[in-house]
């Protein structure tokens, strides 16, 4: 049997908040976990910002305003800063 280890990247904590903000104002059900859904809103997905804006229009201007917080809280664009993190995991991965 094939055993597979789940790894979980861990961002910032600005990016990690931001996160469970956003999951926590999802509503509908997507196809991907919420904390998926949120590190594409937060990179600008604009396929899944209109998405989640027809689906879960409520609280989706919650939603823009903590993506426009935390992507104001950094210098770089959130999608850098995302994929630094996952380009660190995996030289972790491959040093194992």
């Amino acid at each position: 049997m094939l055993r597979t280890n789940t790894i979980q990247l861990k961002y910032d904590e600005l990016l990690e908040s931001a996160l469970v903000k956003i999951g926590d104002l999802l509503r509908d059900n997507y196809d991907v976990s919420k904390r998926t859904i949120g590190l594409l809103l937060l990179q600008g997905v604009h396929q899944i910002e209109r998405q989640v804006g027809e689906q879960d229009g409520a609280g989706y201007t919650a939603m823009k305003d903590i993506v426009a917080k935390t992507r104001a809280s950094y210098s770089q664009h959130v999608s850098y800063i995302i994929n630094l993190r996952h380009q660190q995991t995996i030289r972790r991965i491959l040093a194992t």
